[in-house]
């Protein structure tokens, strides 16, 4: 049975008495798959599930809760651990990620009342703050229980002339079109991203060791290539191809050829589209507006404070700290 949860911050929330709150965990993996197939219309293999919430290197996994009435899953709302580092610091945060009602179950409440339950859960856990980037549909949400707005990301788009053939692979897996791994595969080099090039003085981000790669590793869709002296971090997702990081920078006519060429062997690869994210003024940012390059607002960038005491403010990020990523 559902109860009224408090955040601890004067905020509560009671969803309908016939609903319960459930710690995510194994044996829920499937239940969870059944979720995302009604909210989003895919259905994520267990395996695929396994690895999302495999983050105990961080030192917690399985942050959150699913509802349910009469055994039927209603709602999930998670966050996954991860490291931050601040002015040389290491701590513990979390990033907001795969939350989500099914259709028959919304307007009950249940988005909040497992949110609350998930950052108490956090907190216990040792996370200092949770961030995330919410779609439109979760923002007010995450305002009903209390998180910030930070602004939101400058989104760059980079245009190629070519057909869209690897997007139509992505629909169709037995179209014969370019292999968009041959296209890069003169330019791969051994996957080990650039350090976050949002992480200077005075600004924290997330922190890209070991640990990360290993819950983000290198696949056929996700990879590190090097482009004029420039390593960037690159993932396909639905034909398009994601700029998650670069650097070292050093100057913007340096960076403009790293694009232009980025966009050439989209050419080859049949990729219409590059995209990346930015919180505004932070090193790719700059770099990228240095270079002559206008960005368009992207999602908002939020965060909910745990009794961290850092200035959250001061934390940036990039497309490469995207869940999605």
């Amino acid at each position: 049975m559902g109860r009224a949860l408090s955040l601890g911050n004067g905020l509560d929330s009671a969803m309908p008495s016939d609903y319960e709150l459930v710690r995510i965990d194994e044996t829920q993996y499937p239940q969870f798959a059944e979720l995302v197939a009604a909210s989003f219309g895919t259905k994520p293999s267990i395996d695929e599930i396994r690895r999302l919430f495999a983050t105990e290197a961080f030192g917690a996994k399985n942050i959150g809760f699913i509802a349910y009435r009469d055994r039927e899953p209603a709602a999930f709302y998670g966050v996954f651990p991860c490291r931050v580092e601040f002015e040389g610091k290491t701590h513990l945060a979390a990033q907001s990620g795969s939350t989500m009602t099914h259709p028959s179950h919304r307007k009950k409440g249940l988005f909040v009342a497992a949110g609350q339950r998930t950052f108490d859960l956090a907190r216990d856990e040792g996370v200092r703050f949770v961030f995330g980037f919410p779609r439109k549909t979760s923002h007010p949400g995450l305002k009903r229980l209390g998180w910030s707005t930070n602004g939101s990301f400058h989104a760059y788009d980079f245009f190629a002339p070519t057909l869209p053939l690897a997007a139509m692979r992505s629909k169709d897996a037995m179209r014969p079109v370019p292999s968009v791994a041959k296209a890069f595969e003169s330019y791969l080099v051994h996957y080990d991203p650039p350090e976050n090039s949002v992480i200077e003085s005075g600004k924290g981000g997330v922190k890209r060791d070991a640990d990360l790669l290993t819950y983000k590793p290198e696949t056929s869709t996700r990879f590190v290539v090097e482009v004029e002296g420039i390593k960037v971090w690159l993932a396909l997702h639905r034909g398009v191809i994601g700029i998650g990081d670069m650097g070292p920078f050093y100057s913007s006519e340096q960076v403009k050829r790293v694009i232009k060429k980025l966009r050439s062997i989209c050419i080859r690869g049949g990729i219409v589209r590059m995209v990346t994210y930015a919180s505004p003024g932070c090193k790719l940012d700059r770099a990228l507006e240095d270079a002559g390059y206008k960005p368009r607002i992207g999602l908002p960038i939020c965060h909910l404070d745990l009794g961290s005491g850092l200035p959250l403010d001061n934390f940036k990020f990039v497309y490469g700290d995207f869940d999605t990523f």
